[in-house]
């Protein structure tokens, strides 16, 4: 019986070796495309950043550069996304916008905020900012999704290691804080966040959407490829030229649940665990 088994796994020996091999080549091509997209990205975020004056001084706060290939950035935005509501229409109803947000975007990280193409951001304007957001959340105005669960899947995503940023097309920097603080975050976590906000250099209808922030976010974070970034978004198109740029997109719908964002990563990172173990890449 024995004699008979073996004779039919040697019969069926090439197949398997042919299979193997083919999955291999497959996924290593997989791999290597995705890393030449990757660097291809970086470059031209090198050429964005150079046109940003000033940039480079909050690059150089940047964390230790993540190369482990299962850290995963995680870019969360926030109107519709974190919050049900459109807080920056809900503050540009209360007073002007104190940010110019179609010149470029505007960077808070490290406790030190750089603007593009701006007036003078005064404290009199952080105060105004923080105010007004706090009342509008005091008053219901606006509301955060399902905060408890969101904040155990951020504490979760930092305990391993993973990386979170805000990419956000507000023009009001300081009210991501007051959100953030909201939801539970003390001044030491959120001043490790790094928050992006304002409209692509092209404006509010530049194709790249939320490309250029997220860019801005591998740079900070030291995320390397875009097939390491997650973008959580309720905006189909940012989430569709996320997508294009292999960069993984979680649509916000009706139906969404932050289950979903953990979902995506674990099985990333198990996905990838898999395929170094068993195909040696």
């Amino acid at each position: 019986m024995n004699s008979v088994i073996l004779k039919i796994c040697s019969l069926f020996k090439p197949f398997y070796t042919v299979l193997l091999a083919l999955l291999h080549i497959s996924f290593s091509n997989c791999i290597i495309s995705r890393s030449h997209a990757g660097t291809s990205n970086q470059a031209s975020d090198s050429e964005i950043t150079s046109q940003i004056p000033g940039f480079s001084t909050i690059a150089g706060n940047r964390t230790d550069s993540s190369n482990g290939s299962n850290v995963v950035l995680v870019c969360f935005d926030v109107d519709g996304t974190i919050v049900h509501e459109h807080a920056h229409n809900l503050l540009s109803k209360q007073f002007s916008i104190p940010v110019s947000s179609d010149n470029g975007l505007w960077v808070i990280f490290k406790n030190k905020i750089q603007l593009t193409n701006n007036r003078q951001y005064c404290k009199q304007d952080i105060k105004d900012i923080i105010q007004k957001t706090t009342n509008l959340f005091n008053n219901r105005q606006l509301t955060l999704r399902d905060p408890e669960r969101l904040k155990h899947i951020i504490d979760r995503l930092l305990a391993q290691k993973h990386k979170i940023a805000i990419t956000t097309f507000s023009g009001y920097p300081d009210s991501i804080k007051v959100l953030l603080e909201k939801l539970g975050f003390n001044k030491d976590q959120i001043k490790n966040i790094p928050i992006i906000g304002g409209f692509p250099q092209g404006g509010v209808y530049d194709p790249n959407c939320k490309m250029e922030h997220i860019k801005k976010a591998m740079e900070l974070t030291g995320i390397a490829h875009h097939f390491n970034v997650v973008l959580v978004d309720d905006n189909e198109d940012n989430i569709g030229v996320a997508k294009q740029n292999c960069v993984i997109g979680v649509h916000v719908d009706h139906n969404f649940s932050w289950l979903k964002v953990e979902k995506e990563v674990d099985h990333y990172v198990n996905s990838f665990d898999w395929s170094s173990n068993v195909l040696g890449v």
